[in-house]
């Protein structure tokens, strides 16, 4: 064969042949994060960035790590700007070995590369000392005619310093307080029927990393002696029309009427003796009346 001819034959198949891509990374690349910090960028993580031909190609970034359940949002890196992303999972810590190659859409005809070597580094974690939550519940019902009403104080982790004066309460007592650690039981005894409100502040209690508790949300539970919704005897007032559709009217002045649904939530509060109950669910409420002279405990159907 003509050496010539040879030659040009190599020449056209080498003009054909795509050579690999390729980058650099940051000289220190292994990344160190907080837990629950939020969406992180690394600016200019990658650079050099270079499809290895002449012709413009189509570039992307492969990137895997062999501990997914680290992140909200995966490890990725822009092609343009070479900037690292990732954001960690809620309240987890740990680390994870990326790694990542360079890929065109030269193809591989005629013995081309068309991805790069890998590379590879290290995203940490670290934990963070979370604050300890707090939920107060019962195992009565509300409305109810428990006395005592039992109380179940749970944290979210073992405390310390936690006794039964960071309990505060609305319309009762406490007694029998006792537990450890993470969870505490309390008994309450109510003053009067009507609603009982327990909260528990911030930074009562301790983890044994020091962190203070977050507050409780509000515990609330309707107690009424003569089973929460019977109609009183002495009543000398009346609420209707009962059921309702939405407007509900109160016969006497009042000083506060308290509406709550079934669960003890408070749902609705006002000062007048007119209110609507249009924007809430089919169902039944307890009404929490305050007068001058008293506090009763009524039902309204609202349908």
């Amino acid at each position: 064969m003509d050496l010539h001819l040879t030659l040009m034959m190599v020449m056209e198949i080498r003009k054909t042949l795509n050579d690999a891509p390729s980058f650099s990374i940051l000289v220190s690349p292994d990344q160190t994060t907080l837990e629950d910090s939020g969406a992180q960028t690394v600016n200019g993580f990658a650079s050099n960035i270079d499809d290895g031909d002449g012709n413009t190609q189509n570039l992307t970034f492969n990137v895997t790590n062999d501990n997914n359940a680290l992140f909200s949002s995966q490890p990725a890196i822009n092609e343009v700007t070479g900037n690292l992303t990732y954001t960690s999972a809620a309240n987890v810590s740990g680390s994870t070995i990326v790694t990542i190659n360079l890929s065109d859409d030269g193809g591989t005809a005629n013995g081309g590369i068309d991805t790069s070597a890998d590379q590879t580094f290290t995203i940490t974690i670290t934990s963070a000392n979370d604050e300890p939550t707090v939920v107060i519940t019962s195992t009565e019902g509300s409305p109810t005619d428990a006395n005592p009403i039992p109380v179940t104080i749970t944290f979210s982790e073992s405390v310390l310093n936690f006794d039964i004066n960071d309990i505060l309460i609305t319309n009762g007592s406490l007694t029998n307080f006792s537990g450890s650690d993470a969870m505490y039981t309390v008994e309450v005894i109510p003053t009067t029927t009507g609603v009982i409100t327990l909260n528990i502040d911030a930074n009562v209690a301790t983890s044994a990393s020091g962190d203070g508790n977050l507050s409780a949300l509000e515990f609330n539970i309707i107690y009424d002696e003569l089973l929460s919704t019977d109609e009183f005897d002495n009543d000398t007032f009346t609420i209707y029309p009962n059921p309702t559709k939405g407007n509900v009217y109160i016969s006497v002045p009042i000083d506060k009427v308290t509406v709550f649904d079934y669960s003890g939530k408070k749902v609705l509060e006002t000062t007048k003796n007119t209110f609507n109950l249009s924007g809430l669910e089919s169902g039944i409420y307890i009404i929490n009346i305050q007068t001058k002279e008293k506090q009763i405990t009524k039902r309204v159907i609202k349908f």
